[in-house]
């Protein structure tokens, strides 16, 4: 799920007020908006053309004073400590942050929030990918400053030198990249060539145009339960729906623009 049911309610709530579309979307239940979420996320991945979860934060988020959890949250401490945590009792974080244990499911009691260690946090994994010919590698997306310095290749072949650019690593003589950097230059990436890769991967953070673009597809599914918003309807009295919101449909675009898309 790329949003929280909180994050739908404050937008939810910040639009005028109609059917629901100010208070009534604020007394829907959690597990509800969880499923439409959950749909809403996969369908989003579905017109982007990636695989469920692409946007997916690949960190979790850190302990915070004076912050409401509810049970099933996972943080990890401020200082990394190769742990995350999952909330076993819902309430309000304390003032200061609690020293966490590392003990296999350990428990710390922080304001009225029981943690819970809950194994070991994010780690830097490999992924394989291939050369396509050009001097570009193209990568998923990682966590700054989590890509390793090396690569490997199969026997028989040298590590290359290179730079890392954005989801690319760039072939290079050298640690600089050459001004007017060509093909000329150096050997490019070997065409179906095997290159192994390690980095914590996935977005940082789930990007917030995509959060955006959840949540305004969140709340037309729940308007669609309305009468008050039904648009024109079939001869067996189906509603006949635009395929994606136009916001939603430009965001979509912008990620397959992008060269995320697998399809």
């Amino acid at each position: 799920m790329y949003v929280t049911p909180a994050e739908v309610r404050a937008v939810a709530t910040a639009m005028p007020v109609g059917a629901k579309s100010a208070s009534t979307p604020a007394m829907i239940p959690d597990d509800t908006l969880v499923d439409l979420i959950e749909r809403a996320s996969r369908f989003f991945d579905l017109c982007c053309g990636v695989e469920p979860g692409y946007f997916e934060a690949a960190l979790y988020p850190v302990w915070e004073s004076g912050h409401v959890y509810v049970v099933g949250d996972i943080v990890t401490p401020t200082t990394p400590n190769a742990h995350q945590y999952r909330v076993t009792t819902a309430g309000t974080s304390g003032a200061t942050e609690p020293t966490f244990p590392t003990g296999s499911g350990a428990t710390v009691t922080n304001g009225t929030v029981t943690f819970t260690e809950n194994g070991a946090d994010v780690v830097a994994t490999t992924r394989t990918v291939y050369g396509d010919g050009s001097n570009y590698l193209r990568l998923p997306p990682y966590v700054p400053g989590t890509l390793s310095s090396s690569v490997t290749v199969p026997t028989g072949y040298t590590s290359p030198e290179f730079v890392a650019q954005g989801n690319f690593l760039v072939r290079a003589s050298s640690g600089v990249l050459p001004l007017g950097f060509t093909s000329t230059f150096v050997d490019p990436w070997t065409p179906g060539l095997a290159i192994t890769v390690t980095a914590k991967w996935g977005y940082e953070s789930t990007p917030e145009d995509v959060k955006l673009a959840v949540i305004e597809l969140v709340i037309n599914l729940y308007r669609e339960t309305d009468p008050a918003f039904l648009k024109l309807v079939n001869l067996e009295g189906q509603l006949l729906r635009e395929n994606l919101p136009p916001r939603v449909s430009e965001i979509a675009k912008r990620y397959r623009y992008k060269g995320v898309a697998f399809v």
